[in-house]
């Protein structure tokens, strides 16, 4: 689907689901509130919409005059102020809608199933159903802005124990640590990635694991990933799989792209390991390691996958390092008995809606993998929430993460 297309459709929606909002909003202040000045200034929420959505509809008249033979308008790029100003604002906006409507039509919802019940009072109803209309609205408007600035200065450890009969003297109590989704670029700071490599560093990790996406999409953050993961430090190496946006710093030319974080990778230290096996020795002990490549641009074929994974021999603990959580990958390691199993990918949501029993984010149209710890058997897989973003330049309900899994003997 063409780019156009996909922006057209997204302005759309989002068009009717900010109406949705602001009619329902204004239906419950006027109910509760007749006399209300906002009442009277109707023509605010027609230039809130155009402010809120500033920035798609500059993108589609840019383009539309671009159609008709008018000259080519590029909008700024790497521009404090315009983000400042417009691009963040039009995403926040975006999360209050989204989270509100979707516990408005919860709250409508449920209005509908009681209207038929003859001992319902439908003005009382009415009424409460406005009232928390405009509780939803005011408390959202002041949760989702200050949960994003949370989610984008903050950054959780999470602990997890792995325990087997696997785990050998030697092995007892090793730490292994574990990050995902760097992707440096303009709108992740040095800053924000240096705060997370001083969280991980912090655990003391005996080794360390980088499930991929170190870029975003430009050459130019390669070097400048390389030399903040340099900093981190473990006893036995730190060692990554190709990530998604690995391929992608030279448009096409994927491994042009993999080749170059490969290299300024090897410079500081950092094992970036492309569909291959590693056993690491630690006292007496082996720890067999396997390292897939499964992108979008680069999927591992059925052959090479079994070969990689059923050729791990006399070692004492097995784990599969990849990118992507899927079900594929899944069944590979618990076909072959593999202990530990490790991916990043999802940002664990990074745009996640609350809704009674379940949360809501676009991540589980592609995977039930979200985030967190998934057993299966005697494999654990765990599923590490990482530090970037992709499409969205922010966060919401899902604060970066450094996983920490400590092994342990029964």
């Amino acid at each position: 689907m063409p780019w156009i297309v996909k922006l057209i459709l997204f302005v759309s929606l989002m068009l009717l689901a900010e109406l949705y909002f602001f009619k329902r909003v204004f239906h419950s202040i006027k109910l509760l509130f007749p006399n209300s000045l906002i009442l009277k200034f109707k023509v605010l929420s027609i230039a809130l919409l155009l402010i809120i959505n500033f920035v798609p509809i500059t993108y589609l008249l840019t383009w539309f005059l671009e159609l008709l033979g008018g000259p080519k308008i590029d909008l700024p790029e790497k521009s404090t102020f315009f983000d400042t100003l417009f691009y963040y604002p039009f995403w926040v906006s975006i999360i209050i809608v989204l989270q509100s409507v979707i516990l408005f039509l919860l709250v409508d919802l449920l209005r509908l199933i009681l209207l038929p019940f003859k001992k319902i009072d439908k003005s009382k109803l009415k009424r409460v159903s406005a009232k928390i209309i405009i509780g939803i609205s005011v408390i959202t408007t002041i949760y989702a802005p200050i949960r994003v600035w949370y989610d984008m200065t903050q950054v959780s450890v999470r602990i997890t124990t792995y325990k087997s009969d696997a785990i050998t003297k030697d092995l007892n109590n090793l730490r292994i640590g574990l990050i995902s989704d760097i992707q440096a670029d303009w709108y992740n700071s040095n800053e924000r990635i240096q705060n997370y490599i001083d969280k991980l560093n912090q655990t003391n990790p005996d080794i360390v694991f980088i499930t991929g996406d170190f870029i975003t999409n430009d050459k130019e953050s390669i070097p400048v990933a390389a030399r903040l993961v340099g900093k981190l430090k473990s006893k036995y190496g730190v060692f990554a799989c190709v990530g998604d946006h690995d391929n992608w710093a030279y448009n096409r030319d994927i491994m042009k792209s993999r080749r170059e974080v490969i290299k300024h990778l090897a410079q500081v230290g950092v094992n970036m390991i492309d569909n291959n096996n590693l056993i690491m020795k630690i006292g007496n002990s082996n720890i067999g390691m396997t390292f897939i490549t499964d992108t979008y641009s680069d999927r591992i074929n059925d052959k090479e996958l079994d070969f990689l994974t059923s050729n791990l021999d006399s070692v004492n603990l097995k784990i599969l390092v990849t990118h992507q959580p899927n079900g594929r990958m899944k069944k590979a390691a618990v076909k072959e008995k593999y202990n530990i199993m490790v991916a990043g990918h999802t940002h664990g949501g990074q745009i996640t809606i609350l809704f009674p029993f379940i949360n809501l984010t676009p991540t589980l149209l592609e995977t039930r993998y979200v985030k967190g710890d998934f057993w299966f058997n005697d494999l654990l897989m765990v599923v590490n929430r990482g530090l970037g973003m992709s499409l969205a330049p922010i966060r919401y309900n899902s604060t970066p993460e450094v996983t920490l899994i400590i092994l342990k003997s029964k």
